[in-house]
């Protein structure tokens, strides 16, 4: 997880997060869970899953994210935010940034066909043996 409730009153105020999720008991669950899979369907990509610590930009990009999820109209702030959030986790699965951890190991073999020679053993010129 990348966020939780607490992070989210201790980031944007109880007094916001309230009226944000009013009429909607379940809003603030449902935005931290949508968050947390949009993060990992980028961070799959490169690191393996669960991450051991969570790095504070993640915890930062999480809170945008659920902060523009519980908005049912959400201002200019709140939109740049969260396309800042995805256009850096973008960044992240390409390889173009890292979270200073250990990527994904790349596997061993593709389980794809390959084909070994011992060299030849005729020449074009005269077919005779080498």
């Amino acid at each position: 997880m990348y966020c939780t409730r607490d992070d989210l009153l201790d980031s944007f105020g109880t007094n916001v997060i309230e009226d944000l999720e009013y009429g909607r008991p379940n809003a603030v669950t449902e935005a931290i869970e949508d968050a947390n899979g949009l993060i990992d369907g980028y961070l799959a990509a490169r690191y393996p899953l669960p991450l051991v610590t969570v790095p504070a930009v993640l915890k930062r990009i999480a809170r945008d994210l659920v902060r523009y999820g519980l908005d049912i109209a959400p201002s200019d702030v709140v939109s740049k935010r969260r396309d800042e959030a995805v256009k850096f986790l973008m960044s992240l699965s390409k390889g173009e940034v890292t979270l200073g951890m250990p990527a994904a190991s790349e596997p061993e073999s593709l389980d794809t066909a390959e084909i070994q020679s011992d060299g030849h053993v005729f020449r074009r010129t005269d077919n005779s043996f080498l």
